[in-house]
């Protein structure tokens, strides 16, 4: 039986999709009628507040997980109520789980009994699974997790799963190594960027909206951005054109803008102003040449 699409997928669609309907939102409000929501400046002072706490000049940067991110690997599903079981935590746990070091890769470790919650505790509303999975090996590896410095391997807790297609890795980064603002809810952002040379100042961020341009159902695309010690916080604004002649079609275009920081990014967070939520940043590679 073919594997169903993993849930990694349709949570980046999700997370598309919801951005591309703040953006029409946003074009809603800048076409005239008067907005009900916090102004730029006060979203871009309060996300850069809520990471005002963010180690940047530390000697070792912390990792910033994004949201949902200690679980990665899954590559399908055997069936519907497989993928409903592993969303639901309806997993059971061989009787003993490995015993593991302290540290690795110079990264504190969680334990497997640790992992295992994690993993279990993974509920979703509105399902209600009709079978449970069963683990049959846990060992200590590596996984790709997205961060807000990219995809990066890290230390992971990797379970074989029956029914899941690929081993299924939680991370083993213990909190020391890892920083999220207390009081910031887990969020996520539709918004990601590369730094486009290596001045840390030139930025590209990509976005998901109406397409970019100045005729009907186009939109106009800015960047206002806000900075501190800590974090650097954008807020990208789309004005939407009309069409002339009814509604605008529903359709999703990657958009992508230039962005010049004040200062180098350097360690510090960058972060979208209307959640707080960290932007990953992926970096040029360095030649060795």
């Amino acid at each position: 039986m073919p594997a169903i699409r993993s849930l990694a997928s349709a949570r980046g669609g999700a997370a598309a999709l919801a951005f591309g309907l703040a953006l029409a939102l946003l074009a809603a409000c800048t076409s005239g009628s008067p907005a009900s929501s916090p102004s730029p400046a006060t979203q871009l002072g309060a996300a850069t507040a809520h990471w005002a706490s963010f180690p940047a000049g530390a000697a070792t940067r912390p990792l910033v997980v994004e949201a949902g991110a200690d679980v990665s690997g899954a590559r399908g599903f055997t069936s519907g109520a497989a993928k409903i079981a592993f969303v639901a935590g309806a997993i059971s746990l061989p009787r003993s789980l490995p015993a593991g070091p302290s540290s690795r890769a110079g990264f504190p470790l969680i334990s497997a009994a640790r992992a295992a919650a994690v993993l279990t505790a993974r509920h979703a509303s509105g399902m209600t699974p009709s079978t449970r999975l069963a683990v049959t090996r846990v060992k200590l590896g590596f996984g790709a997790f997205d961060t807000d410095r990219g995809q990066q391997v890290l230390p992971a807790w990797q379970f074989t799963i029956r029914g899941v297609a690929g081993t299924v890795n939680v991370l083993a980064v213990a909190a020391p190594a890892r920083f999220w603002p207390s009081g910031l809810k887990q969020v996520s952002t539709g918004i990601s960027a590369a730094q486009a040379g290596r001045s840390g100042r030139a930025l590209t961020v990509t976005v998901q909206g109406a397409q970019a341009g100045t005729g009907p159902c186009q939109a106009t695309y800015s960047v206002r951005q806000q900075s501190s010690a800590h974090a650097v916080a954008l807020d990208v604004v789309a004005r939407l054109h009309s069409s002339g002649q009814g509604g605008c079609a529903s359709v999703g275009y990657r958009v992508t803008l230039p962005v010049t920081l004040s200062a180098p990014l350097g360690n510090r967070v960058l972060v979208d102003a209307r959640s707080s939520a960290p932007i990953p940043v992926t970096q040029p590679l360095v030649s060795s040449s």
